[in-house]
């Protein structure tokens, strides 16, 4: 043997044997995942008939919960229904309201303008009649003057 392939030879044994280190780590790797695997998947066989029943009892529960919300939105359309009804009739009412206010309002305006020409005019009656009363008190006065100084004079 030569020189150089007696040092290469021990380094080779050396390389061979962590090489070899390598692959047994590698295969007690693979192992443990296999039996991991093998573990789950004899979990989930166990598990398959619980996780039947939960799936069926979900399922359950599914139809439960979307027969209730089928009726609630039913009940919502319903409340919708009748809120537009309710809004109909107070618009209605409202309208009559208004309309009632409207005419009121008018008669009010009508007999306030027929009160202010009434008032006004009996004022002006008012006004001629003082004029009148003022008009035949200064006569009598003088007729009564004047009968005085007549039956004085006679």
């Amino acid at each position: 043997l030569d020189k150089r392939d007696i040092r290469k030879e021990p380094m080779s044994i050396y390389n061979l044997s962590a090489i070899i280190r390598d692959q047994i780590q590698n295969l007690q790797k693979a192992v443990d995942r296999s039996l991991q695997v093998s573990r789950q998947r004899a979990a989930a066989r166990e598990l398959a008939p619980m996780i039947d029943k939960d799936k069926e009892a979900l399922m359950e529960e599914i139809l439960k919960l979307k027969s209730l919300l089928s009726t609630k939105r039913e009940q919502i359309a319903t409340l919708r229904a009748v809120l537009k009804a309710n809004k109909q009739t107070a618009e209605v009412a409202l309208a009559n309201l208004k309309n009632k206010y409207e005419n009121e309002k008018a008669m009010v305006t009508e007999t306030m303008t027929k009160l202010r020409n009434e008032l006004k005019s009996l004022k002006e009656d008012a006004a001629t009649f003082s004029s009148l009363r003022a008009m035949f008190a200064t006569r009598y006065d003088i007729f009564f003057s004047y009968s005085r100084i007549s039956s004085k004079i006679q």
